[in-house]
């Protein structure tokens, strides 16, 4: 499982930090694809959805719009200012929890809460 970590200014860009969790044994370097070896930290592009997830249930507990037991729906995809947002995994109409919602990672359902706030 690889994952990634990067801590950085928000008001400048400033990068204190960055780390990466390796997708192959590092005790066996020479079963390492090419891919494998790249510093995910900055090669990979991805929108920024799972972090603002965590901002945006964070203050719908707090401003107490949502609990983790609260139900939210999940559409497959949504539309924000022109753009069709969409999981990385396909799906129909679901409902999940808000921890769920966390859990896996959904990106769609967060439109609920934000415009409750």
């Amino acid at each position: 499982v690889k994952g990634v970590a990067i801590v950085m200014n928000p008001h400048t860009g400033d990068i204190y930090a960055m780390a990466s969790a390796p997708g192959f044994n590092p005790n066996k370097p020479e079963q390492a694809t090419t891919a494998d070896l790249q510093n995910p930290d900055v090669a990979w592009t991805f929108e920024p959805g799972s972090v603002n997830k965590l901002v945006t249930v964070s203050a719908a507990i707090d401003k107490g719009i949502v609990t983790p037991t609260s139900e939210v729906d999940v559409p497959p995809s949504m539309q924000v200012g022109g753009f069709t947002i969409h999981d990385a995994e396909s799906h129909g109409f679901e409902k999940m929890t808000v921890a769920g919602v966390l859990a896996i990672s959904v990106i769609a359902s967060m439109a609920s809460p934000r415009k409750s706030m």
